[in-house]
Order: structure tokens, then sequence, then C-alpha cells
């Protein structure tokens, strides 16, 4: 007696077309979640490529920032958009020292480096 997969299934009892239902509908859920995955990561690539071209053909750093919000998920903008957030924040803090001390400038230096630096993590 030679039985086909299709003469098994149909001679299966009900448990055992639940589980080969389950299965048939777990598998199909697996091979969505690839496909948006391969789809979002097609994206991410095509954004960063755009983002990178557009960056290195930018004349100013806030003519950079105002297009990079158009790439939304571009992993480079984002870190981009942070740290240039980060960056504004410098002049306010320059401004906020104490006039005549030596040290100032280096300071303010370092404490602007660290805010891009925890801006970039």
């Amino acid at each position: 007696m030679q039985l086909s997969i299709p003469d098994m299934i149909v001679h299966s009892g009900p448990m055992g077309r639940f589980v080969l239902l389950t299965l048939l509908f777990f598998s199909l859920v697996s091979w969505s979640v690839i496909f948006m995955k391969f789809r979002l990561f097609r994206r991410v690539k095509r954004e960063r490529k755009k983002f990178l071209k557009m960056f290195w053909s930018s004349g100013s750093l806030k003519a950079a920032y105002s297009s990079a919000r158009d790439f939304p998920y571009g992993p480079e903008a984002s870190v981009f958009i942070a740290g240039f957030y980060e960056l504004r924040k410098f002049p306010r803090f320059r401004n906020q020292g104490v006039k005549g001390s030596a040290a100032q400038p280096l300071d303010m230096l370092m404490a602007a480096m660290d805010y891009l630096k925890r801006a970039v993590r």
C-alpha cells in the first residue's frame, strides 16, 4: 500500500488535521514576516544611499539637517539628526559660562563633545 501526502491528509484524524493547519498557519505568518523584513531592509538600504548622497552634496549642515527628515528609515539620518540637535545646544551652553576663565573654552568644547557622544550612542 502506497500512501501519498494528500492521501495521508485525507485519512488523518481531527488532531492530525489540526496540527497540520496550525503548522500551515504559522508557516504563512513566518513567510509574511520574512517578506516584510526583506522589504524594510531594502527600503533602509535605499534611503541610506539617498541620504549619504544628499549629505555629501549639501552645502551646509543646516541644509543637510532639513533634508534628513525626509529619510525616516535611514539609520545615518537618524544619527545625524540626533547629533545635530545636540550640536545646536552648544552655543547656548557656551554663553552660560563664567567670563574670564582660561579653561572655559576647552571645558565647553569637552562638554559639547560629551553631548554629541551621548546622542550618537
